[in-house]
């Protein structure tokens, strides 16, 4: 707000104080003049803010997204009115919820034997890799300096876990706890264990389409303890340090220009490119503890760090919100945690070796979503629809390998080229 606008605001009003005393024609179009320049002014004042602000934040993505959101008119969320009791609803909820990454990992291992997918996964099979105990993974323990950065850094507007503990309250009492959620993460590290309490979640059900009462109609947000969070943090930097360290990731899910970089190449040699699109459904829910500590291991966790990651996934329990009724806790037996620091890397790595198993075609991926894309002159078309569809053959049968299934509903093939270029040939 400039003094400029703060001046032609008092001139609006002032008019307008006069259109009404004297009710004018006149004096209604001076008024209606200074609110439509009054308006203008605003708007350009907003738009040169809003652009002052990328600029200056252009390195920034999280800030940009903020300064997006502000410009976009926010809906009213009214409270969902549910019919049937709200006591049975969280139970069913929960049991949804609770059942649906199971019934996920069941229909990958269905697939697979219905089709004869393990068989074509099977010459693919990674084997598999010892690392000496100087090339392992060992958790290590932090300074009291460590954890207060890390509390310092985390962002203040999350929701709570069940025990109502908010960040702004660890912030606000951390000098007085500070000794002893350090020594709670270094005995977890040490221990091996991840203890029970912060395991406990409670989930609220968003409501995405259709009839809310539905528990398939609803996303689970997951609400974790505030500890859990500090302790997931310092274990995502070090183990995070580790795999660029030893440069263990594939590159599909570190460069994510990749595709675009492809495509535009493509088009500069006249060719079409392919691009499929796969949604892993309910990749979070399905994923199987035994398989990713597997996986876990060949990237070289020691076996204390696995142990540690085993007891991080196992044991979890979680219960429903629905309004004012919370459902019985149920414990959960497949995926990673929803709404978890760790849970993204732990996802990235168990899907790591998808690129692997494509002889012709290119991948990129990030967490459940994949682009799976080959480029080719348009005279093999029929041959490179081939190679596509047997790529996309192993990578199916990697995935229900792996307790993940592909979404078919969300699967997508889009073509890419230059028009121009084609008619002028």
């Amino acid at each position: 707000m400039t003094p400029e606008i703060r001046s032609l605001i008092k001139e609006r009003d002032l008019s307008h104080k006069i259109a009404r005393q004297t009710s004018q024609t006149r004096d209604w179009l001076i008024f209606k003049a200074y609110k439509i320049k009054v308006k203008n002014e605003l708007r350009n004042a907003e738009k040169l803010y809003v652009h002052e602000q990328i600029l200056l934040n252009q390195n920034a993505p999280r800030c940009i997204r903020k300064i997006i959101r502000s410009c976009i008119p926010r809906k009213i969320n009214d409270q969902p009115c549910y019919t049937k009791p709200t006591s049975e609803l969280c139970e069913q909820f929960n049991n949804y919820f609770i059942s649906v990454g199971e019934k996920t990992a069941e229909s990958a291992k269905r697939l697979a034997i219905e089709y004869d997918l393990i068989m074509e996964l099977s010459a693919s099979a990674e084997p598999k890799q010892r690392y000496p105990l100087s090339d392992q993974f060992f958790f290590n323990q932090v300074s009291y300096t460590k954890i207060e950065q890390v509390i310092k850094n985390m962002p203040s507007n999350k929701a709570p876990g069940y025990n109502k503990i908010s960040i702004n309250v660890l912030k606000d009492c951390y000098p007085h706890i500070l000794s002893t959620l350090t020594g709670l993460v270094n005995a977890s590290f040490s221990q091996e264990v991840f203890p029970l309490q912060w395991k406990k979640a409670e989930v609220i059900p968003l409501h995405k389409e259709g009839d809310h009462q539905i528990a398939a109609n609803n996303r689970p947000i997951s609400l974790l303890p505030v500890p859990l969070k500090v302790t997931e943090r310092v274990a995502l930097e070090q183990f995070t340090d580790y795999l660029i360290e030893t440069n263990k990731l594939n590159k599909h899910q570190n460069v994510t220009l990749f595709l675009t970089e492809c495509i535009y190449q493509s088009i500069d040699r006249k060719n079409l490119t392919a691009v499929i699109l796969l949604d892993l459904s309910k990749a979070f829910d399905s994923i199987s503890h035994d398989i990713l500590l597997e996986k876990l291991r060949k990237f070289g966790t020691s076996a204390s760090a696995t142990v540690w990651f085993r007891s991080y996934l196992g044991e979890r329990v979680q219960s429903v919100r629905v309004g004012q009724h919370l459902s019985d806790m149920q414990r959960v037996t497949h995926g990673v945690p929803q709404g978890s620091i760790l849970g993204p890397l732990l996802l990235n790595l168990h899907v790591n070796e998808i690129s692997s198993m494509c002889k012709d075609c290119k991948i990129e991926s990030f967490v459940d979503d994949s682009k799976l894309f080959l480029s080719f002159s348009i005279s093999d078309i029929a041959e490179s629809m081939n190679k596509l569809d047997a790529d996309l053959k192993r990578v199916a049968a990697w995935c229900c390998s792996n307790s993940l299934l592909i979404n078919p509903r969300e699967n997508q093939i889009s073509f890419v080229w230059n028009q121009a270029s084609s008619d002028q040939d």
